[in-house]
């Protein structure tokens, strides 16, 4: 099937898998909250809501069965209860509700075909970046089918990651009954597209009409940083070719994605995945801060609510960004005090907090990676630095302090320095400082500011401007070393402040534009879209090697070229997996990161003996089993264990059974890098399942292992 038919067709259906999951919770959302959010926060918190409650046993038993009937089972009681309290829609729908639906719909749907149709450019990049990694989790979700998992590189382990971003993707992917490599393109298209559409939903919150709403929300979603557009300065009129890795290290020794980057790198990161969550938070926490002093205490209690469930699902999905998610909430309750005794706003943050640690409850069962340890940051951000990645936000900022500043009755030196705005970047050289002032200056300008949108911009950019300033003073424990301590802090962090401050400079030239004459307003929203586009035209191009050679969605295009019986393996091993023909650790040939090693493991769902070891170095921070299985697994592979050549094989079965292996594969990476002599013994002392073309799946044990 054509590539591109095949990416619109997986789009249209999970597009209409969302729907139904939509339709289990709207009833419920649509008489809680505005009809302008209603609808699209059913659509993005659907999956999240299905998937939690197919792990509600966890809680209880300690495992959880994950199925496609158990998520079934979950769609019914969310949709039973949702219209139960929600009630029927027998009185119809009022005509501005429709309206609102349908404009969320007509943003949403060709959002989503967008990305799909992107995805045959980039769909078995498999050892570019860490999709092998991610791989192995969507393929564990899908063949282990329970909840906590064990370690798909490190069988036999739980595992310590934060994964519970995965099952949402697997409450569609289920129902989709697409292969496992099939459901991860879908899943980058599926999460950037609820994560555009959040930022839509934000904007209307935020009482943006619904084209600038959707034109601010493409902005903040395609949008890239101001490295982007120096690169293609540089591509353009310097024929120097565009750097695409270089505009996401920008600070030294850390990592600075920003949304569009992520989503064309093709990582199926948890960082990536929460994205959705955190732009619901703001969308909830907007409609809160916007209620009038006349609403009831009980929408407080369930904003609290509301919040506390997806701080509890971060928890779940991407643990680095729970204290921002609190953060943020609790930031919300202070800045509407005024409307409510104190005692009440201390019980709405306990509420925040309990509700967290209630829907987080099911998910305890997986240890998470979250370091408890902190320390104070010694190597900080230059103010260069800092302009190259959220300049383009920092802008309309600064644009609205003078403009703000300059109506006023002031003198000339005042003048002069809301000017020197401007010029912040080039005046200091420290990014604390400079994130100092600006946080300083948004503060003064909030406790000044009336209701209204604007005042909601400035919220946002003090809460974007708070992180980076916690980022300049310290870093969660790492094990990078000194150079890179605050490796993972600034690049779990940047995320959430990227998506603040972009809705601020959204709001901001809302604002700034309204008081300019049409032509002038026209001039400054384009050349500000044009400055956020660089990455969409020249990194995509890079990305795509130019959008040649569109591939097919299972992700083993490449693996074909490089190896085709390796590549038939897998796929012969995930129809037997997906039978439930086969089961069971698997052994393969054991070497560096970033490579196609563990591509049988991580592309087919069964357990690996032992993944990438840098990577498991840094997940357990440090584990003592990882060199024991790779001095075992050289010894296997190499015929160590065997005794009078091959003829007794009695020594090298007791280590597979000691180690609970059940199969062993030979491809193109085990004939490279083992003996010829020991793979030879090890055909001949197991079991075939598969071999053709020099390629076998071999079994420990006899009998019927997948036919």
């Amino acid at each position: 099937m054509n590539p591109f038919l095949a990416a619109i067709a997986g789009g249209l259906l999970w597009y209409g898998l969302g729907l139904l999951f939509a339709l289990c919770l709207w009833p419920l959302l649509r008489r809680f909250l505005p009809s302008s959010i209603a609808w699209g926060s059913a659509r993005i918190l659907g999956p999240y809501l299905v998937a939690w409650l197919a792990l509600l046993p966890a809680a209880l038993l300690g495992q959880a069965a994950f199925s496609r009937a158990s998520c079934l089972a979950a769609a019914a009681a969310c949709a039973a209860a949702a219209w139960a309290i929600g009630g029927t829609l027998r009185g119809g729908l009022e005509k501005e509700e429709f309206s609102e639906v349908l404009r969320f719909e007509g943003f949403y749907l060709p959002f989503l075909l967008s990305c799909c149709l992107f995805l045959p450019f980039m769909s078995s990049a498999l050892p570019f970046g860490e999709r092998m990694m991610d791989s192995s989790f969507v393929t564990g979700v899908w063949a282990q089918r329970s909840y906590p998992m064990q370690d798909p590189w490190l069988a036999g382990y739980p595992l310590r990651y934060y994964v519970f971003g995965y099952y949402p993707v697997w409450a569609v992917g289920f129902l989709s009954g697409q292969n496992p490599l099939v459901v991860y393109n879908m899943a980058l298209a599926f999460t950037f597209a609820n994560y555009a559409s959040g930022l839509y939903l934000l904007l209307r919150a935020c009482s943006l009409q619904a084209l600038p709403a959707a034109l601010g929300a493409l902005a903040v979603a395609l949008g890239s940083n101001l490295k982007s557009l120096l690169e293609a300065f540089g591509a353009a009129f310097q024929n120097i070719p565009y750097n695409a890795w270089a505009v996401s290290r920008v600070i030294s020794n850390t990592i600075n994605e920003f949304p569009f980057w992520s989503f064309t790198l093709g990582d199926l990161h948890p960082h990536f995945l929460a994205l959705p969550l955190f732009v619901l938070l703001l969308t909830f926490t907007a409609a809160l801060i916007l209620q009038g002093p006349e609403e009831s205490k009980n929408g407080e209690y369930l904003w609290a609510a509301a919040a506390g469930m997806l701080t509890g699902f971060v928890w779940g999905a991407n643990t680095w960004e729970t204290p921002i998610f609190l953060g943020v909430a609790w930031f919300a309750v202070l800045l509407t005090h005024r409307k409510r005794p104190l005692t009440r706003s201390i019980l709405i943050c306990a509420g925040v907090a309990l509700a967290a640690l209630l829907t987080a409850s099911p998910l305890f069962r997986a240890r998470s990676q979250l370091p408890l340890e902190f320390g104070w940051v010694r190597q900080r951000s230059s103010a260069a630095e800092l302009s190259q990645v959220f300049g383009l936000f920092l802008l309309p900022l600064a644009a609205h302090f003078w403009a703000r500043w300059a109506k006023r009755p002031s003198s000339p030196m005042i003048h002069g320095l809301a000017a020197s705005l401007f010029l912040f970047p080039f005046l200091v050289r420290s990014g604390l400082i400079l994130v100092s002032l600006l946080a300083a200056l948004a503060a003064v300008s909030l406790w000044l500011e009336p209701e209204g949108r604007t005042r909601l911009g400035l919220i946002f950019a003090l809460a974007g401007l708070g992180i980076l300033l916690v980022c300049e003073l310290f870093h969660l424990a790492d094990v990078y070393g000194d150079a890179r301590e605050r490796m993972n802090t600034v690049f779990k962090f940047y995320m959430p402040a990227w998506t603040l401050l972009g809705s601020a400079a959204v709001l901001f030239l809302s604002d700034f534009k309204s008081r300019l004459r049409k032509s002038a307003a026209a001039v400054l929203v384009c050349s500000w879209g044009l400055a956020l586009s660089a990455h969409a035209a020249f990194g995509l191009s890079v990305r795509t090697a130019g959008f040649r050679s569109p591939e097919a969605l299972d992700g083993l295009a490449q693996l074909r070229a490089v190896a085709p019986g390796d590549a038939a393996l897998v796929s012969w091993m995930q129809e037997r997996a997906k039978e439930g023909r086969l089961s069971g650790v698997l052994l393969e040939a054991v070497g560096p990161a970033y490579s196609y090693f563990t591509r049988f493991s991580s592309l087919s769902g069964l357990p690996s003996y032992l993944g990438w070891e840098d990577h498991l170095f840094v997940r357990y921070r440090g584990h003592p089993g990882t060199g024991e299985r790779s001095r075992k697994a050289a010894e296997i592979f190499s015929g160590a264990l065997l005794l009078d050549g091959a003829k007794d094989c009695r020594p090298l079965r007791a280590v597979l059974r000691g180690e609970s292996i059940s199969y062993v594969a030979v491809g193109s990476l085990e004939r490279s890098r083992y003996p010829p002599p020991g793979l030879a013994a090890l055909r001949s002392c197991l079991y075939p399942l598969y071999e053709k073309d020099g390629t076998a799946l071999l079994a420990v044990s006899g009998g019927t292992h997948g036919g």
